[in-house]
């Protein structure tokens, strides 16, 4: 399962070749994880007020319902646009690192067919990527965001797996953009490995949520699903 290769991911993080495209982007997470958990713990402060002013007086019961799923989804959704904000800042230090965390994998015959890039390649080709993927999540994210407002209980429950679907997406996407391979085709082939990928992206949603662990979780997820295509999805390729 998924799980497995995000703890695995977490293994690698200290390994000798891999260090300076990890701890850069983890300078990069305190800095911005500080301004927005200080926005996030001002915005969370209102929600129980919110619902309590939604429903008539005799479906106040609904709020108590309804708040722990709400607060789960709010905290989703910002472990969602966090995550999304600093790997548009860290990508292309993720792409040579999924890219390391492949070679370290595999053979030397298998190793001399990935592409070579430099940080200075790669800056261009990473963030036209993370582009790709903001317009994909955009439009989603207001559908089922919409469904989390309306639709009690259902609509929360399809936002979680909405979340944990677009994580796996962020993160396995840097292998495949690494070896050439589309967007679309990338998507087409994470739904064949749904169980993989949505365990992974529940994980890694969860764990974004964490103190102290969400400054280390971009990295580990690039390192536990760059595992996850030398594994189970490269095959499928070369």
């Amino acid at each position: 399962m998924g799980i497995e290769y995000l703890f695995r991911g977490f293994g690698l993080l200290n390994q000798k070749g891999i260090r300076k495209y990890v701890y850069l982007p983890i300078l990069l997470n305190v800095i911005l994880l500080s301004v927005s958990f200080y926005w996030l713990y001002q915005e969370l402060s209102g929600l129980k007020a919110f619902l309590e002013g939604f429903f008539p007086s005799y479906l106040s019961w609904l709020a108590d319902i309804l708040f722990p799923l709400s607060l789960i989804g709010v905290m989703f959704f910002f472990s969602l646009v966090f995550t999304s904000i600093n790997n548009f800042i860290a990508a292309p230090f993720n792409g040579l690192l999924a890219s390391k965390i492949e070679q370290m994998h595999l053979s030397e015959a298998e190793q001399a067919k990935i592409p070579q890039f430099k940080l200075s390649e790669e800056v261009g080709r990473a963030l036209t990527r993370e582009w790709q993927k903001m317009v994909y999540y955009i439009p989603r994210a207001l559908f089922f965001f919409v469904l989390f407002m309306t639709i009690p209980i259902v609509g929360q429950l399809l936002w979680l797996g909405f979340i944990a679907w677009m994580m796996a997406v962020q993160y396995c996407d840097y292998s495949y953009d690494n070896n050439g391979i589309s967007f679309i085709e990338m998507k087409n082939e994470l739904w064949r490995h749904k169980a993989d990928c949505f365990s992974f992206g529940f994980i890694v949603s969860f764990l974004t949520m964490l103190p102290i662990i969400n400054l280390i979780i971009a990295p580990a997820a690039v390192c536990g699903s760059s595992l996850l295509w030398v594994e189970k999805h490269r095959q499928s390729y070369f």
